[in-house]
């Protein structure tokens, strides 16, 4: 049907009362539509295109019955559909105006809100929400375990310390991870947040394995500078495959400990571990220290 052709569910407005009734939504910047009761859209403000072109219809042409009835399902419910068109998410809300015999169609584009609402769903990461005072509004499948280990519950409050740290990271735009503990694991939450919906989105990280290699390292340079001067350390760290430095002059010196057997046989190997630090430790710089040791 062209769209300047009235059809019977329009017969019965004047034009006076068409224009008047269009006036207003072509300057809305949100999608406007108006379908009869046959379901023929017989009007669209120039918001709308991007929903005509994802449901493939124009002024004059009549929805396809799905849509038709989906609309006719949720209208009484005062509910919405979603139409995904040029990568955006618009609710449309069909409002029934009994009197002319037709139905409007309101739309708002709802692609940030549900960006932010969804994406936490699929985050393989955990997240979870927090408002302005610490109570805990949402948490993803993925942070059951944080969640639980902390003892939170959703509309419980969060702890006072972490509440009042990760607030404090957020007023002051602080990008810098917040560590905890819960259920044997170490996470960093990152607060971000989110003003326009006035709640706080936390972001976790599960660090475990980055501590536990942070550890071993300090262990590993811990022994290694318990048998090697520093500097040799430096040097093996730094990839040198063969150190076999010259020196022209050096000077060796040989200590003995009177009665060391005797003494050493009424002690614990702690505690003579302990005497030799005390007698080595203090009267020579880490490099002789070590030369002498071995």
């Amino acid at each position: 049907m062209p769209a300047d052709e009235p059809h019977e569910g329009a017969a019965r407005l004047t034009g006076d009362q068409v224009s008047a009734i269009n006036r207003f939504p072509d300057d809305n910047p949100n999608p406007v539509m108006r379908i009869d009761a046959d379901g023929h859209l017989i009007y669209a403000n120039p918001a709308s295109a991007p929903i005509l072109r994802t449901i493939g219809v124009t002024v004059g042409d009549r929805l396809p019955a799905e849509t038709i009835a989906r609309f006719a399902a949720v209208a009484p419910s005062r509910s919405y559909l979603e139409f995904v068109a040029d990568s955006r998410t618009y609710a449309v809300w069909p409002v029934p105006i009994r009197d002319l015999d037709f139905t409007n169609l309101y739309g708002m584009d709802v692609t940030a809100e549900r960006a932010i609402v969804k994406f936490p769903d699929q985050n393989p990461n955990p997240v979870f929400r927090i408002d302005w005072q610490g109570v805990l509004v949402y948490a993803n499948a993925a942070s059951q375990g944080l969640v639980a280990g902390l003892a939170l519950a959703l509309g419980g409050p969060l702890p006072v310390d972490l509440c009042e740290t990760l607030l404090a990271r957020v007023r002051a735009a602080d990008r810098v991870g917040v560590e905890v503990e819960s259920a044997g694991r170490v996470y960093a939450l990152l607060p971000v947040d989110v003003p326009e919906f006035g709640f706080i989105n936390v972001y976790g990280t599960d660090v475990t394995a980055v501590k536990e290699r942070e550890r071993l390292a300090r262990e590993n340079e811990r022994l290694l500078l318990n048998i090697l001067p520093e500097p040799i350390a430096d040097r093996l760290r730094a990839g040198e495959p063969l150190i076999a430095d010259r020196f022209d002059d050096v000077t060796l010196l040989f200590a003995d400990i009177v009665e060391f057997t005797r003494l050493s046989s009424t002690m614990s190997p702690p505690e003579l571990v302990g005497v030799l630090n005390e007698v080595f430790t203090p009267s020579m710089d880490s490099s002789n220290a070590s030369t002498s040791k071995r």
